[in-house]
């Protein structure tokens, strides 16, 4: 799965507020157009599959609860519907809710229209998992404290949180992205900063895009 272009030219200079994609219009634009969504290739992520198929079943069994944050079309809560995990997956987008909900039929109950920034009170402490994948790096550096602590809410005391983002070597400034890249450093700072940290380190590993990029992988607890 692609995430985000990294020129940020195409997104607009500016204040941090401009630097912040318009997604719904991206997504309207992707599928009445030519261009597509840049981070969608109509399948679940390749990383994250790694991880539901290999670890999964040590984390969660089949029934948890778990929430997917920024879904998009789907393809990642798809894979969790079919492996009988009962889903929630939002995303800020109501185009590519109803898309999703379009694909993905059977479970269409499954997918919501929701801001991380104003989730539902029902929601709070009541996932075993949530899966995060590309989107605190998809925000401005500056939000990433607010985007951690609001995914945060969502899991109850004894859940876990996978975190798959793009990985750099050094602290990228906002002229850089979207997507912003993080460290692994700041990677353990977020964990940290809602006293969570990595079950079994940070993974660094290479995509299959091309051209391929590194990315992180990790389960984060609370410590």
């Amino acid at each position: 799965m692609n995430d985000m272009r990294s020129d940020a030219k195409a997104w607009g200079q500016g204040s941090v507020a401009a630097l912040v994609p318009d997604f719904d219009a991206i997504y309207r634009t992707g599928l009445t157009g030519s261009g597509g969504i840049p981070w969608d290739d109509g399948q679940p992520n390749p990383l994250f599959m790694q991880w539901l198929d290999r670890s999964a079943h040590d984390v969660v069994r089949p029934g948890a609860r778990v929430a997917v944050v920024g879904c998009g079309f789907g393809h990642d809560a798809k894979a969790l519907l079919a492996r009988g995990y009962d889903v929630t997956a939002f995303d800020l987008s109501p185009t590519a809710i109803e898309h999703a909900k379009r694909l993905h039929s059977d479970w269409e109950s499954s997918f919501c229209v929701a801001d991380l920034f104003g989730l539902p009170s029902r929601w709070k402490r009541r996932f075993d998992l949530v899966v995060e994948i590309y989107t605190i790096q998809s925000l401005p550096p500056e939000t990433r404290r607010g985007s951690i602590g609001a995914i945060e809410s969502l899991l109850h005391p004894h859940g876990s949180l996978f975190l798959l983002c793009r990985a750099s070597d050094h602290p990228v400034s906002i002229d850089e992205g979207p997507p912003w890249a993080l460290t692994a450093d700041e990677v353990r700072d977020l964990a940290a900063s809602i006293n969570y940290e990595p079950v079994d380190g940070i993974e660094l590993l290479v995509d299959d895009e091309t051209p391929a990029k590194r990315r992180f992988r990790t389960l984060l607890r609370r410590a």
